[in-house]
């Protein structure tokens, strides 16, 4: 979170008083703001440089179990079959589909 004492205010505007630069940089604000910590194992798999952010955001959804499979949305909505669409047998769950 960005601290008050980081912006001045004044009648033209508001200041950021973070890092002094000559243009305004989107990346030099970023790394100012970020949080730092360690890397999860695992996690240059995941969001390494050559992944690709639609594949990696899936992966990461499916490891911390947020994907919207079909034992979740029956638990919103009680009408609906719970059976994989694609096996026809067993339920869909995160586990069924990521074994």
């Amino acid at each position: 979170m960005i601290a008050a004492d980081q912006f001045q205010c004044s009648n033209q505007g508001v200041l950021w008083k973070g890092v002094k630069m000559e243009k305004y940089s989107i990346k030099q604000i970023w790394e100012a703001i970020r949080p730092r910590g360690e890397l999860l194992p695992g996690c240059q798999l995941i969001w390494g440089q050559f992944q690709i952010p639609r594949n990696s955001l899936l992966v990461w959804l499916a490891m911390i179990d947020r994907i919207n499979t079909l034992d979740k949305i029956k638990k919103w909505k009680t009408d609906v079959d719970e059976t994989c669409p694609l096996c026809m047998i067993l339920l869909e769950s995160r586990d069924h589909i990521f074994p």
